[in-house]
């Protein structure tokens, strides 16, 4: 495989691009979803609870007589607003880390923008490699253990890192179809293939 070059100018776009990608794995809808299913399933304990008056209808047998007592523990009311605090606080969190994040991507982004003016990427037979301005770093191909290509990105993966998010992302909206085509069939025999 001859050496490709990705050389990134708007640093701006690149990190921005980044921050979006990582913000919409770990804090997109589907880390709402169980939120709002833990609300409605408290708010209708709670509401239940509310309506019934009681938990529990216990028969007892006093002198020969039926008494029915009904029992009222506040269960129903007490689970209900459990798990209606459960997700407002996790929603918090969700939101609080959603912020940090967006703050960190900001100071790095700022950073970089201070002190570098382009960063690139070389795709060779044998590894990637990485050179700005500040960083420079090289990792052969058998250190990742699958990949993805989409449309702006070639998204590589490493189960040490993280299992379901890419320990690099390598933007592809610069390059053609060939070269496009000699970077997937060449990693096919390096690494898995998830696309």
């Amino acid at each position: 495989m001859q050496t490709i070059k990705i050389k990134i100018s708007d640093i701006d776009f690149y990190y921005k691009g980044l921050e979006k990608h990582f913000i919409q794995h770990f804090h997109g809808i589907r880390e709402y979803l169980p939120l709002l299913i833990y609300l409605i399933v408290g708010i209708t304990f709670l509401l239940s609870g509310l309506i019934n008056g009681y938990d529990f209808e216990v028969m007892t047998l006093n002198n020969g007589l039926e008494e029915v007592t009904q029992k009222n523990y506040g269960l129903l009311n007490g689970i209900g607003c459990g798990l209606i605090l459960f997700a407002l606080l996790r929603f918090y969190n969700n939101q609080k880390s959603k912020t940090s994040s967006k703050l960190l991507f900001s100071r790095l982004r700022n950073r970089q923008k201070k002190k570098e003016s382009a960063l690139e990427f070389q795709l060779t037979a044998e590894s990637i490699n990485f050179n700005s301005d500040l960083s420079a770093w090289t990792k052969k191909w058998e250190y990742f253990d699958f990949f993805k290509i989409s449309q702006v990105y070639l998204e590589l993966y490493c189960k040490s890192y993280h299992e379901k998010y890419p320990e690099l992302l390598v933007p592809m909206n610069s390059l053609s179809k060939e070269q496009l085509e000699l970077i997937k069939n060449h990693l096919d025999g390096k690494i898995k293939n998830y696309s």
